[in-house]
């Protein structure tokens, strides 16, 4: 049935924070450029992290595009 497949997590220093993962058995699972850093736990668990607020940042781009939109229909 219905699982979690990961989760987030907001950081506020991505490499050292990345650095750590790694120092502890972690494998990174995206491109480190990637906006959202997934990595696998040695146990396991898929998580990423994130800079702060990019999530809210994004929402508000596409609040701001569908506004854009209606706007011009």
């Amino acid at each position: 049935g219905p699982c979690i497949h990961h989760f987030g997590i907001e950081v506020d220093d991505r490499k050292a924070f990345t650095e750590k993962l790694q120092a502890h058995g972690a494998t990174i699972l995206s491109k480190p450029s990637a906006g959202a850093l997934k990595y696998r736990a040695p146990d396991g668990t898929i998580a990423e992290i994130v800079e702060p607020n990019r999530y809210e940042e994004k929402a508000a781009k596409a609040d701001r595009a569908k506004l854009k939109l209606t706007k011009h229909s």
